[in-house]
């Protein structure tokens, strides 16, 4: 496994493990912690040596590894994003075919689609039009895994729970801190999955081969952004209700106000932070529910990030 040390791979190893697997982890820090129950390989996806030590003898793997999406990267930022999430696949799917490993299961993401801008929700069937540069190179990462056999793609939904960090976490927050004004109408779309969920679906086709070799991972719905909302005010006992306010006005203000503290050396929100909370993310989950036995577990939004809230 790669990526067993980031977000979702704790949870997959010990699905894993809990499931009688022997569980290898490749990882470039020799002293991060893993999982109980994991044995450690020392290296990177640019290590062929560790890759084929990883991959010898093994079942299936699972590779979760990535350089994941930033906001606004830089323009430097292109060639490491093809590196490490085309290159580092590339290298792992060749040791894996060398050593004839029957399963590669590869974490991709709902971004590939691009915006849904209001229409109905993505589906596997449907044309992907990637935008930034992590969505673009895991596009390509995926062609790579298609090519093998055994190859499965799950296209992950925005992750949610405990170990999880990122721009819900931060909502969640400041939501907790009263917040109680948001930019947009609330009625746009989010596809969501918690992490166990993601780790049993991962589980799942790391040990058994599944009809198709592509599908969407969610939690098998989708929701507007207030209900994802009063959920988080649920689960940190606030009052669930916000004042959503237009969001161009709100949109130009944050770029003004990130413009002058750049100008003073400060690093605030700016426009795009706007336009991640009104973006439409709406994607069909259901083919991997309706082909396999993957059952999410954790329907009640809530609980979910309950969950969260009791995590370290």
């Amino acid at each position: 496994m790669t990526g067993g040390t980031g977000a979702v791979g704790p949870a997959v190893v010990r699905r894993l493990v809990a499931g009688g697997a022997d569980v290898r982890v490749l990882t470039r820090d020799a002293a991060a912690p893993l999982p109980a129950g994991a044995e450690r390989v020392a290296g990177s996806l640019a290590d062929a040596d560790a890759l084929a030590r990883g991959a010898d003898g093994a079942d299936a793997v699972v590779h979760l590894a990535a350089l994941l999406h930033v906001v606004d990267p830089p323009p430097e930022l292109a060639d490491e994003y093809a590196r490490v999430n085309v290159g580092g696949t590339e290298r792992l799917a060749a040791a894996a075919e060398r050593a004839g490993v029957a399963r590669f299961a590869f974490a991709s993401t709902i971004n590939v689609y691009g915006p849904s801008a209001g229409r109905a929700p993505w589906t596997e069937a449907d044309p992907t039009a990637p935008e930034t540069p992590y969505a673009r190179t895991k596009r390509e990462a995926e062609g790579i895994v298609a090519d093998l056999a055994g190859g499965v793609v799950l296209r992950l939904a925005a992750v949610y729970g405990p170990g999880m960090r990122g721009n819900y976490r931060q909502l969640l927050g400041a939501l907790r801190r009263g917040l109680r004004v948001l930019p947009g109408t609330g009625q746009n779309r989010r596809t969501l999955v918690h992490v166990e969920d993601a780790a049993a679906a991962f589980a799942l086709a790391a040990t058994t081969p599944l009809p198709s070799a592509l599908y969407n991972l969610t939690d098998g719905r989708v929701w507007t952004f207030n209900a994802v909302v009063r959920a988080m005010q649920q689960a940190v006992d606030r009052r669930p209700s916000v004042l959503y306010v237009p969001a161009p006005p709100v949109r130009a203000a944050a770029a003004a106000a990130s413009a002058v503290a750049a100008r003073l050396g400060r690093d605030v929100p700016g426009a795009s932070a706007v336009d991640k909370i009104t973006e439409d993310v709406a994607v069909d989950g259901r083919r991997l529910i309706d082909e396999t036995t993957y059952r999410p577990a954790h329907a009640d939004l809530r609980a979910g990030w309950a969950t969260l809230l009791s995590a370290p």
